[in-house]
C-alpha cells in the first residue's frame, strides 16, 4: 500500500477478484480518499494478483505491479489518480513484477520480478 504524496488518497494492492460470472480472476488496487475514507476507484485490469503500488511525485499517475504467484507472466500498470483510467501496460514476459517506483521525474519506472531482474522502463513526460 502507499499513501499519495500528499497524504488525501491510499492505494492498497487487493489480490485478486474472481469474477464468477465470467470465470475468470483479476488483480486489482482500490484507492480511497483518506478523509472520508469513500473508494474512489477499484482499479482492475491485472492478471493474478497486485503485489505493489506507488505514486508518483505529483500524485497523478499511480503505478502497480503484479502477475500469478508461480512463474508466469506479469505486469506493471500505470492509471491516471483522477479518472481511475489505465494509461498504460507493460509486460514482463519472465515472471510477476513485484515492485514499482517512479523516478522522481515520472519519466521512468523501475519494475521488480521475483527473479531479481530489475528493469528501467521510460513512461513519457505525460506521467
Amino acid at each position: 500500500m502507499a499513501f499519495s504524496p500528499d497524504g488525501r488518497q491510499l492505494a492498497v494492492a487487493m489480490g485478486q477478484h474472481f469474477d464468477k460470472g465470467k470465470g475468470t480472476s483479476t488483480g486489482h488496487v482500490k484507492l480511497w480518499d483518506s478523509a472520508t475514507w469513500r473508494v474512489l476507484h477499484d482499479l482492475r485490469g491485472h492478471s493474478g494478483c497486485v503485489w505493489s503500488v506507488a505514486f508518483n511525485a505529483s500524485g497523478t499517475r499511480l503505478a502497480s505491479g503484479g502477475g500469478y504467484f508461480q512463474g508466469s507472466s506479469g505486469q506493471a500498470k500505470v492509471w491516471d489518480v483522477i479518472t481511475g483510467m489505465e494509461l498504460l501496460t507493460l509486460a514482463d514476459d519472465k515472471d510477476s513484477v513485484y515492485c514499482v517506483a517512479f523516478t522522481a521525474d515520472a519519466r521512468r519506472l523501475a519494475t521488480a520480478n521475483r527473479d531479481g531482474l530489475i528493469r528501467i522502463r521510460e513512461v513519457g513526460p505525460c506521467f
